[in-house]
C-alpha cells in the first residue's frame, strides 16, 4: 500500500473519529479536519479499525447525557444557554439574551495564555436561523449580512423559538399606540358632527371631549 497523509477533527469531544481529506470539515461538529502526518496504508486501515472500536454506543449516550445537563432550566428562563462555539475549534460558549442582542462568550483558545472570546450579534441584524442535524446534536447557524455564526447549543428548542421571538420584535419595536390615537380622534370628529346637527348637546359633547383627550 501507498503513503497517505491523514486528518481527523480536533475537537476532543466530537464523537467522530475517522480520516478525511484536506480541506473537509468535520460531518458531525463542522470543524476544519487537521492533519496527524502520513501514514502507509496497512497503517491507515489499523488506525480505521481502531476507531470503529472507538465508536461505540456505549460512549454516544454518554456524550448526549452531558449536554443535557449542561443547561438548566432556570438558567433557560434567565435566557442563559450552554454550548460549543463550532468555527472556533468547539471550545465550550455561554449565550446569553440581552435586549438588543445576544452576547457570546467564548472561552480560551489555548490553555496556557490568550483570552476568550466575546461577540455582540444584534438581533436587527440576523438575517437567517438555521439548523443542521450531526450527529447526536444540532448546530445552529445564524446568519447576518457580515459572518455566519455556529453553535451546537444544549436545549436547542428554546433556545430557536426565543431567538426568534427577540427577532420579531427588534422588526416591530412600537405597536398599537397609533391607531389608539387615530380612534380617539375619529371618536371626537364623530361627536362634533353630532353637535352640528343636534343629536347631542354641548353637556354631552364635552364630557365625550373629555374621555378622548386623555388619549391624545
Amino acid at each position: 500500500m501507498g503513503m497517505f497523509e491523514t486528518y481527523r477533527c480536533p475537537n476532543e469531544k466530537c464523537p467522530w473519529n475517522s480520516t478525511g481529506s484536506k480541506d473537509d470539515q468535520c460531518p458531525e461538529c463542522g470543524s476544519e479536519l487537521q492533519s496527524f502526518g502520513i501514514r502507509d496504508g496497512a497503517t491507515l486501515m489499523g488506525k480505521k479499525n481502531e476507531v470503529k472500536k472507538i465508536q461505540t454506543p456505549e460512549n454516544q449516550p454518554k456524550i448526549k447525557e452531558e449536554l443535557k445537563e449542561e443547561t438548566q432550566d432556570e438558567e433557560i428562563e434567565k435566557g442563559i444557554f450552554k454550548g460549543y462555539n463550532a468555527k472556533k475549534n468547539n471550545k465550550k460558549c455561554i449565550i446569553t439574551f440581552n435586549d438588543t442582542s445576544l452576547n457570546v462568550k467564548t472561552e480560551r483558545m489555548h490553555l496556557l495564555g490568550g483570552q476568550g472570546e466575546e461577540n455582540n450579534i444584534p438581533y436587527s441584524n440576523i438575517l437567517i436561523v438555521n439548523t443542521k442535524r450531526h450527529g447526536l446534536s444540532k448546530i445552529v447557524e445564524i446568519k447576518t449580512a457580515a459572518e455566519t455564526f455556529k453553535f451546537t447549543v444544549f436545549k436547542t428548542s428554546p433556545f430557536i423559538g426565543m431567538l426568534n421571538e427577540r427577532i420579531q420584535e427588534s422588526k416591530n419595536p412600537q405597536t398599537s399606540i397609533q391607531p389608539q390615537e387615530n380612534s380617539s380622534a375619529e371618536k371626537l370628529k364623530e361627536a362634533k358632527e353630532l353637535l352640528d346637527i343636534g343629536a347631542i348637546n354641548q353637556e354631552e359633547f364635552d364630557e365625550i371631549k373629555q374621555k378622548h383627550l386623555k388619549n391624545l
